[in-house]
């Protein structure tokens, strides 16, 4: 998966069109509450744990090759299933577990 705020069209068709991601943006958040979606979210879903590994390493290897492909992070994660999760109510009394940091330069 990768968040960002910004990245470039080389980078977007490398990851799209090389790469197989696709474009899943936010749609939106609990109303009232504070959010920081990010405005660009692609995402790939690997098969294999060695396909994870083999693409995740070749998107860190462009951004470290191409420093300015992206102003965000790139995360990822490997679940060898695809089940859905049953739908509930939002649990109000739990607090949403982040914080927001900034970068002072």
């Amino acid at each position: 998966m990768l968040m960002c705020k910004r990245f470039s069209r080389e980078f977007e068709d490398h990851l799209c069109r090389g790469l197989g991601f696709w474009r899943s943006d936010f749609a939106g958040h609990p109303e009232g509450e504070e959010s920081h979606e990010p405005g660009n979210h692609l995402i790939f879903k690997p098969k294999t744990g060695e396909q994870f590994k083999a693409v995740f390493d070749q998107v860190r290897r462009y951004c470290e090759e191409n420093s300015d492909a992206m102003a965000g992070y790139i995360e990822g994660e490997f679940l060898p299933f695809d089940d859905d999760i049953p739908a509930r109510p939002f649990a109000r009394p739990c607090a949403i577990p982040s914080r927001r940091f900034s970068n002072p330069s």
